[in-house]
């Protein structure tokens, strides 16, 4: 099966590459600052408890190239939220129409997008748990845990099969919606990430920044209900659940979060890569899709559109404001 990943930034590195050492016939397709990295350093790819995987350059076909969708059986679609749509106009001039395209992206409207704009064209979604960043000289590090979900189709199975053959733990979802919005709520961290410009497990490790993303999910989890939308569960912990452990005080907290997930101390989202890196930001995408539906449904959430305009002034100033927690908490309209 030949695939492109299109988009290959840190996702579509560690993914694609982790599939190409058994799959000679994947192909990057991304920008070209990467590829001259690549081309000069090949791939590293590490993992916070796997053995590290280096693949050489030689091995490697990252191009820039859109051509290179003619000859794809599946195209794993790898780019931010925001460049979608330009990513399907693109494949819509160069890939065959029976090519399977899978999006493997943050946000809950790409696949309706795929579906509108790709009529006839087999499309589908996966989800990515984890948490991928580029620590340059071509090397991506996996720093958190988590199994890749599909949806279910035949095409996705294939594609399920290898992931698995390259040791990414994979599953498949008859329910592709819920477990998209279970992730959503999940990547509300994002934005606080970016505004306390610390590591994760560092920024979880603390009681207020934990308060505050709850105040954030429970406000989403709101909107949802009112929604009639079920998010799935992302890896061991429901969305009920999961608010319980934030709000539990640090010498409860830390023990319960330790069965529950692993992250690597220096693991960062992906929001605030794209802030380094001085790419745009997904935050309409994640905590505005929020802000969205809740005015569909006549709701308010402002908890969650304080955040947006806050990471919105975090990108436009080029760097974290690095808020402390208290700090934090006096900018978002919360209950003290």
């Amino acid at each position: 099966m030949k695939i492109v990943i299109f988009g290959a930034g840190s996702i579509g590195c560690y993914v694609g590459g982790k599939l190409s050492v058994h799959n000679p016939d994947v192909t990057f397709l991304g920008r070209e600052r990467i590829q001259k990295v690549i081309q000069t350093n090949g791939l590293t790819l590490s993992h916070y408890e796997l053995p590290e995987v280096k693949i050489k350059a030689e091995d490697i076909n990252y191009t820039t190239d859109l051509g290179c969708l003619r000859e794809a059986d599946l195209i794993l679609l790898c780019v931010k939220s925001q460049d979608t749509l330009t990513a399907i106009l693109q494949i819509k001039q160069e890939a065959n129409p029976k090519t399977t395209v899978v999006s493997l992206q943050n946000g809950v409207q790409n696949p309706d997008l795929l579906k509108i704009h790709l009529p006839g064209w087999k499309t589908a979604c996966g989800m990515v748990p984890y948490n991928v960043i580029n620590k340059g000289n071509g090397h991506f590090h996996c720093g958190t845990e988590g199994e890749l979900v599909f949806e279910r189709s035949y095409e996705t199975g294939l594609l399920a099969q290898q992931c698995k053959q390259a040791g990414l733990p994979t599953l498949q979802s008859d329910n592709i919606s819920g477990v998209l919005w279970g992730k959503l709520l999940l990547n509300l961290n994002n934005a606080l990430n970016v505004l306390s410009g610390r590591p994760l497990k560092e920024q979880l490790a603390n009681k207020t920044y934990r308060l505050i993303l709850a105040t954030c999910i429970e406000e989403a989890m709101s909107v949802l209900k009112v929604a009639n939308i079920k998010p799935e569960k992302i890896g061991k912990t429901k969305p009920q659940q999961m608010l319980k452990i934030l709000r539990l005080p640090n010498f409860l907290f830390t023990p319960v979060a330790n069965t529950r997930i692993k992250i690597d101390p220096l693991a960062r989202s992906s929001m605030w890569e794209d802030l380094q890196a001085g790419r745009g930001t997904e935050i309409d995408y994640i905590n505005g899709a929020i802000i969205k539906l809740a005015k569909t449904h006549k709701k308010k959430a402002p908890v969650n559109q304080r955040v947006v305009e806050l990471v919105k002034e975090a990108f436009a100033h080029g760097k974290s404001p690095a808020y402390s927690g208290e700090e934090l908490l006096e900018l978002l309209p919360i209950k003290k």
